[in-house]
Formats: C-alpha cells, sequence, structure tokens
C-alpha cells in the first residue's frame, strides 16, 4: 500500500442539509477537493521534469568550458525557487481541503 492510499478515506458530503443550507460549504470542499487533486495530478509530471532539468544544469556546470560559479549558483537558486513554490501551493491547496472537511475554514475565504 502506497503513501496516497494511506491517506484516501471517504467522505460524505450533503448539501442543502441542516449544516450547510445553501449548499455552499459542499461546494468550496468539492473545489478544494479538485484543487488539490489537478495540482497533485501537475506535480507528478512536473517533479521528474524539474529533477531533469537540475541534473542537465549540473552536467553542463562540470563539463568544459563550464559555466561561472555565478550563473552555476543562479541556475541552482531557480531550481530551488521553483521547488518551493511549487511545494507551497501543492501543501496549501492540501491544508485547505483539510481545514474545509474539519470544518476549521469558512467557504468563500
Amino acid at each position: 500500500m502506497n503513501w496516497d492510499e494511506e491517506r484516501r478515506r471517504f467522505v460524505e458530503l450533503q448539501a442543502y442539509g441542516p449544516d450547510d443550507p445553501d449548499g455552499s460549504h459542499t461546494a468550496a470542499v468539492l473545489t478544494a477537493y479538485f484543487e488539490a487533486e489537478r495540482l497533485r495530478d501537475s506535480c507528478r509530471t512536473f517533479w521528474p521534469r524539474l529533477a531533469g532539468v537540475a541534473v542537465l544544469w549540473i552536467l553542463l556546470a562540470v563539463t568544459p568550458p563550464a559555466v561561472s560559479p555565478r550563473a552555476f549558483l543562479a541556475g541552482l537558486l531557480m531550481v530551488g525557487i521553483a521547488a518551493t513554490w511549487v511545494g507551497t501551493v501543492q501543501w496549501r491547496a492540501r491544508m485547505k481541503l483539510t481545514d474545509l472537511l474539519q470544518g476549521n475554514q469558512v467557504p468563500g475565504s
């Protein structure tokens, strides 16, 4: 069983019930879920590509004529910034979904 299968759970949502008279909470949960899944799917292709770019950049830097040390560090910094940004966006999407499922966040905020 992989990590995704361990974290899966079933959630029953009831729109227009006593806890959600206008269905906004259900809509917010579904929107957050599909956004998190879209990001997770996009990251499945992003991470290997980013790793490939990093490896190519390192290979380019160690072969003559090598790039300058500043250019090498700037390239690694850009790779690090991209990884940090994508990881943060994906983490925030998961946290938003978790907060909505636990009732800690008001829909629309």
